[in-house]
């Protein structure tokens, strides 16, 4: 071995080989580094296909669910004959009675809504006049400010 490191030419040539196979590692993980990011590329799209499919398969079940529930009524309906009068009114209570509900909700949220855009407004128009205050006073130092904002106010 000694032998070896004293040959200058052995020694040249384990450094050839050496950065030989560092290069070819280098390429090596260039190419693993672009086929993970065609892979990673690759995982997004599926993934984002697979969203897409799941809602595709969650809509045609609640299609299914529907157009069954409507076959049901269907059904009972030419079993047991048309309904009664007594039938179609109790079933027109109950639906008006969940569209009274959901728009009870909604009139609540709208108010709530409405409460909160007031106090915004509100909020805004004191500041703006704190800052008319602010700006009147500092352009105005010897004047009353009250007199001016009064008249901002006519």
């Amino acid at each position: 071995m000694t032998k070896t490191y004293n040959d200058i030419e052995a020694v040249t040539r384990l450094l050839e080989e050496k950065e030989k196979d560092l290069e070819l590692t280098a390429r090596i993980g260039k190419e693993l580094l672009a086929a993970n990011g065609r892979l990673e590329a690759r995982v997004t799209a599926l993934e984002t296909e697979l969203r897409g499919a799941r809602d595709h398969i969650t809509q045609l079940r609640h299609d299914l669910t529907a157009k069954s529930d409507l076959l049901q009524i269907l059904t009972n309906d030419t079993e047991d004959g048309s309904p009664t009068a007594e039938e179609q009114e109790a079933a027109t209570a109950i639906a008006l009675k969940k569209r009274t509900g959901a728009l009870e909700r909604e009139n609540r949220a709208l108010r709530d809504e409405a409460a909160r855009l007031a106090a915004g407004a509100d909020s805004a128009e004191l500041a703006e006049r704190q800052l008319l205050r602010d700006i009147a006073s500092q352009l105005y130092p010897n004047k009353d400010v009250n007199c001016l904002t009064k008249k901002k106010k006519q």
